[in-house]
């Protein structure tokens, strides 16, 4: 089967924790772990100074178009998909499925060129960029993207739903056809010794971009609580300053709140040191007023390393209703300091979530994820010959 597959992808990509970059990285090592799948990607790069194509030893062959417009919302990317049917016509690509990583962005050049080859088109749905246009960069922009969306579900043959949490937002622009594929993680994960015991001094962690949405602030005042609860505990905040005003308002609380000495902002960090703070934390805290299905908690998971995580968009699903992980009302620092201290002043409620996650962890496995999105593949294959064949 031949994929064209478009999405954020590269070298520094595969460092950073989370994020579409991620999460495709972790499903081409799966499809191409299972065979019978020849892959090329074409990514955005908007660092680069010139177009590239580079052939990688495990028979990837990756183009990047440099310096795309970062109005793409404005022009539904139509500069980014005449660059993109251009290298496709020149190549002499012949893809079975495209495969766009993201609503409203390469879901759109996917679906688009999809309709103009003939070809089965699939998008992934990672994001809520509808809701976080709206809520952080105003009415106009989240319009714009609700239009490009409508755009793009005309055409697209199949979507790919990462949780369930998003079905009912897109139900409003139409039916489509759509599956549940849970991202995956990376396969390293699962070959963690199991914890025994849980971390000494305590430890909880926080890992994600420290953006307002995420709401570390809040981290921050639970890890207060906490620490008269819990002495000696120490908290660790891994995650990119996306915004300095605002990781400088962080910092200057941490201080207000009197969390100098516990709390440690660790800035953004590669897989392998991503993987070394699961291990040394007692418990994940996720504190987040909007989510999807964070990759952290299921990398989380994986790694042995209990979480207790705001009950928003996907998390509930992916906690299995709290069956494999704590979730708490979003807003009420109360509730999550409560079920954080039930953790860190119990060895044995920890070993049972350590548990919990470890079997939980199954869903994201590369393989397991690769074998649900190729049957999805082979599914809007047929559904793109049968609507063929109906004209």
């Amino acid at each position: 089967m031949n994929v064209l597959m478009l999405t954020s992808y590269g070298p520094s990509s595969h460092l950073e924790a989370g994020g579409i970059a991620t999460a495709s990285a972790n499903l081409i090592d799966g499809l191409l772990a299972a065979g019978g799948h020849e892959l090329t990607i074409v990514t955005l790069d908007y660092g680069a100074a010139e177009s590239y194509t580079r052939r990688e030893s495990r028979g990837v062959t990756v183009h990047g178009i440099a310096r795309p417009s970062r109005m793409g919302l404005v022009t539904r990317y139509a500069p980014e998909y005449r660059r993109v049917r251009d290298l496709v016509r020149r190549e002499r690509l012949e893809p079975d499925v495209i495969h766009g990583q993201g609503l409203a962005w390469y879901g759109l050049i996917a679906s688009k060129l999809g309709d103009a080859l003939g070809r089965a088109s699939v998008v992934t749905v990672h994001g809520m960029w509808d809701i976080e246009l709206r809520q952080y960069d105003g009415r106009a922009r989240a319009l714009l993207a609700r239009a490009a969306m409508r755009a793009e579900l005309r055409r697209v043959t199949r979507l790919i739903l990462v949780s369930p949490y998003r079905r009912e937002h897109l139900a409003r622009f139409g039916r489509f056809e759509s599956d549940v594929v849970e991202n995956a993680i990376r396969g390293a994960l699962f070959e963690l010794p199991v914890p025994v015991a849980p971390p000494d001094p305590p430890t909880v962690l926080f890992a994600g971009a420290l953006i307002r949405r995420k709401r570390p602030d809040q981290f921050l005042r639970c890890a207060q609580g906490i620490l008269q609860r819990c002495p000696g505990s120490r908290f660790r905040i891994a995650g990119p300053p996306s915004d300095p005003a605002y990781f400088a308002e962080l910092q200057r609380l941490a201080g207000d709140l009197g969390l100098s000495g516990a709390v440690t902002f660790l800035g953004s960090l590669a897989k392998e040191q991503m993987v070394d703070e699961y291990r040394r934390a007692t418990l994940l805290l996720q504190t987040s007023e909007e989510e999807n299905a964070p990759q952290v908690i299921a990398e989380a998971f994986a790694a042995g390393t209990p979480v207790v995580a705001a009950d928003v968009g996907g998390v509930a699903w992916m906690l299995e209703g709290g069956a494999a992980g704590v979730p708490f009302p979003a807003g009420s620092p109360g509730d999550a300091i409560d079920a954080a201290c039930a953790i860190l002043n119990s060895p044995e409620r920890w070993r049972a979530l350590v548990a919990a996650g470890r079997a939980a962890a199954a869903r994201f496995r590369p393989d397991r994820v690769a074998a649900e999105t190729s049957r999805v593949y082979r599914e809007a294959m047929a559904s793109r010959r049968e609507g063929a064949a109906r004209v």
